[in-house]
């Protein structure tokens, strides 16, 4: 495993970590047991990469993804498209309302002059 070194790539990884947990079925319907186990998961990634030779890392890291575990352990719904999904939302820059990232992409994409089949068809490449 690679050495994470900044925020957004903690947040990478722990995206991750909630599909693979997901995927195999071990994803809790209690946010708080959920927020547990992604910190434990973050803090035996950190001792694994040596991250951990400084309280002061391991404190800056916790700090810092605090909210971040709030914001991953909790399935959003979205407004435009009624879909679930989870970690960081796009804001609208039509209404300001927070969409899931796909409805974020397709409006930015319709906002750049895509037509919105074209937009369709790029969302859905990248959803598969």
């Amino acid at each position: 495993m690679s050495v994470l070194t900044t925020t957004n790539e903690f947040k990478a990884y722990l995206m991750r970590r909630r599909r693979e947990l997901t995927i195999a079925g071990e994803w809790s319907e209690d946010p708080a047991e959920n927020a547990r186990r992604l910190e434990a998961d973050l803090m035996a990634m950190m001792q694994e990469n040596n991250l951990m030779k400084t309280c002061w890392v391991a404190t800056k890291v916790r700090a810092e993804m605090k909210d971040f575990f709030k914001v991953i352990t909790r399935d959003r719904e979205c407004p435009a498209c009624g879909g679930k999904y989870y970690g960081d939302p796009a804001v609208s820059r039509r209404d300001g309302r927070e969409l899931c990232p796909l409805c974020g992409l397709r409006e930015a994409l319709e906002d750049a002059g895509v037509s919105a089949e074209q937009a369709s068809e790029t969302i859905t490449k990248l959803g598969s």
